[in-house]
């Protein structure tokens, strides 16, 4: 009975703590969590929140078009941090936040607020952070800002905004802050930010902006993170990030910029990250990321990059991911880009990559020198949705190195696509067996019938004559020599017979020269032999010649 007594006492007094603003609107706590305050003002009642509330957050629906200063009303102008955020809220009188001196914190996010009265901040002067993302605002007047000097943070992302008065933030001296993300903004004028030297943080993706003007960032020297993404920027000057040496952040991705001038970057030694994807992209310079030598991530995918110099990356030695997905590249000499040691063989300590993807490209094969350093890096390669060939020679040993460390799918040949390449050693093995009984089908139709190959007079391995042909053809090159011969030495020795004699030391003619020249050509494993015979009788007398060939 005592447990279950407790227990209800326990249960209520939770119930209570959670209900911070009960029926009568008294809040004791310095942190307040109320539902349709301010939704219905003509009914309220004449009890006040205690004058020590500090936070107070609002849910449900608030009516802020009312003439009538409300947290003046319901004591309530200590606030240091308010929060209407979705309240359905879609005009604020001019006045609205006139008692909240103190206010450091404003939050009106994810209203249908259209237009905003150029003094609708004019009284909060400690105003530090200030939210208006997702409403339907258009314009923003010049002066809307002008008395909040201590403004940090101002959150504009979501609405459709489309231009910035130059002197918008030109009070907003503190400023470090400013997210203007998914608007309509065609144009940043040059003098938008003369004036925020500390400006840190820029957020400008989902626009529409065509240009980026050199000055538009010339004094935002602080500057470390800046989105240009998703706009419609056709070029940068290489003067544009001259000044912003301390960028740590640089997102210009899916603009329409297809050349990037080599020296763009020089001045942004400290940037680790840099994102140059969905652009239209088809050559890289050697030299522009040489200067960046904090470089750590580097997004190029989805562009059309066919090649890369295999320079361009030697001055990066700390990059650790490297992105080149989408491309069109061919071929990708690995240790060209990141050369492994070549004392030891071990990765080259002053590269870091960890992570690189050149998947979705055009690669068919690797080379011996990408394969040995895909098979020694520690860095997760992904290079899959390539039309990989998967033949039986180049790829099948790259497949024998790499098999435990990557997968990779066939789009050649035919009978392999879309299968993983370990499908090739049961291809190739088969191949093989087939391609040895085609060859000992066809050596076999080259012999006689009866299958004597030793007595064909043909060597069947190297497909010319065999010996015992070679020898014939020389015997017959030699006897037809010695027959030859013999017939010339009965004619010289006939002639000499019916030769008239002359007296001595008397001869009218001049002597008779014989002369026999016999050559023979047998070459083994030749297809044929040469026996040429010449001879001469006399001098003047016509030459005479026996040829003979086998």
């Amino acid at each position: 009975m005592i447990v279950q007594i407790v227990l209800v006492i326990v249960t209520a007094v939770q119930v209570n703590s959670q209900e911070l603003c009960p029926s009568v609107r008294r809040c004791n706590s310095d942190n307040a969590r109320c539902t349709d305050l301010f939704s219905d003002v003509t009914n309220m009642t004449q009890y006040r929140f205690n004058s020590g509330l500090r936070r107070l957050r609002v849910t449900g629906s608030t009516n802020l078009e009312r003439e009538e200063d409300l947290f003046l009303r319901w004591n309530i102008t200590s606030l240091i941090s308010l929060d209407l955020s979705q309240n359905n809220i879609t005009k604020i009188w001019q006045r609205a936040f006139y008692s909240l001196a103190d206010l450091e914190e404003l939050y009106l996010s994810c209203n249908n607020i259209t237009t905003l009265h150029s003094q609708t901040f004019y009284y909060n002067t400690r105003l530090f952070t200030l939210s208006l993302s997702r409403n339907g605002i258009t314009d923003i007047h010049q002066s809307t800002f002008q008395k909040n000097v201590k403004l940090n943070y101002i959150y504009m992302d979501f609405n459709k905004v489309t231009s910035l008065d130059p002197d918008l933030f030109k009070d907003n001296w503190e400023l470090e802050v400013v997210r203007l993300s998914y608007n309509r903004i065609t144009d940043i004028h040059r003098s938008t930010f003369r004036n925020n030297w500390r400006l840190k943080q820029v957020y400008l993706s989902g626009n529409n902006i065509i240009s980026i003007d050199p000055e538009t960032f010339e004094q935002n020297w602080e500057l470390q993170y800046l989105n240009l993404s998703s706009n419609s920027i056709s070029d940068v000057h290489l003067s544009t990030f001259r000044n912003n040496n301390r960028l740590h952040h640089l997102d210009m991705s899916r603009n329409k910029i297809t050349l990037i001038n080599p020296d763009t970057f020089i001045h942004n030694r400290e940037l680790p990250f840099l994102y140059l994807q969905w652009y239209n992209i088809t050559e890289i310079s050697k030299s522009l990321f040489g200067g960046l030598q904090q470089l750590e991530y580097l997004d190029l995918s989805n562009n059309n990059i066919e090649k890369l110099n295999p320079l361009v990356f030697h001055r990066t030695s700390k990059l650790k991911y490297l992105i080149l997905a989408h491309n069109m590249i061919r071929s990708f000499n690995f240790d060209l880009y990141f050369p492994m040691s070549s004392t030891h063989r071990t990765y080259d300590s002053t590269f870091q990559l960890k992570e690189l993807d050149i998947s979705s490209n055009r690669l068919t094969t690797l080379d011996f020198a990408s394969t040995k350093w895909l098979h020694q890096t520690t860095a997760v390669t992904d290079l899959t949705a390539n039309p990989w060939n998967c033949d039986c020679s180049v790829l099948l040993e790259v497949w024998r190195g790499l098999k435990h460390k990557l997968t990779l799918y066939c789009a050649t040949p035919r009978e392999l696509q879309g299968k993983s390449w370990d499908a090739m050693q049961e291809f190739c093995s088969q191949a093989a067996k087939d391609m040895n009984k085609k060859s000992n089908t066809s050596s076999e139709s080259l012999s006689p019938r009866t299958g004597r190959k030793e007595e064909s007079g043909v060597n069947t391995k190297n497909g010319g004559p065999s010996i015992v042909t070679t020898t014939l053809i020389v015997t017959g090159v030699l006897l037809v020599c010695a027959i030859g011969g013999g017939l010339i030495l009965a004619k010289v020795l006939k002639r000499r017979r019916n030769r008239p004699k002359t007296p001595e030391y008397c001869d009218v003619y001049a002597p008779r020269v014989s002369h026999i020249s016999v050559h023979s050509y047998a070459e083994i494993g030749a297809g044929s032999s040469n026996v040429t015979v010449q001879f001469y009788a006399d001098v003047g007398e016509r030459p005479s010649y026996v040829t003979v060939q086998s």
